[in-house]
């Protein structure tokens, strides 16, 4: 499918039969893919939704929504800041 397995340096990808990304390796850092999850080491790093995506912040989490088209396209990001209002990505 001619998607990249390494790249110069220590970098590296894993794909499935499906060309779906399961695991990046740069030095000892290793990221898995599972099912919109990524994880670091063994912990989760983001989920993504069908709205948006779910950062790890600390021990909490930050949800990024968008807003979509009729055709899918993401037109804003935005997420809930600190203070209470809505910010603009």
């Amino acid at each position: 499918m001619n998607l990249p397995a390494t790249v110069t340096g220590n970098l590296s990808y894993i794909y499935d039969a499906g060309v779906d990304k399961l695991k990046k390796v740069s030095g000892t850092v290793t990221t898995d893919y599972i099912d919109g999850i990524q994880y670091s080491g063994n912990s989760i790093q983001l989920i993504q939704t069908e709205v948006g995506i779910a950062r790890r912040n600390g021990t909490s989490y930050s949800y990024e929504y968008n807003l979509s088209d009729d055709l899918g396209n993401t037109r804003v990001t935005f997420y809930k800041n600190p203070g209470g209002g809505l910010e603009v990505l």
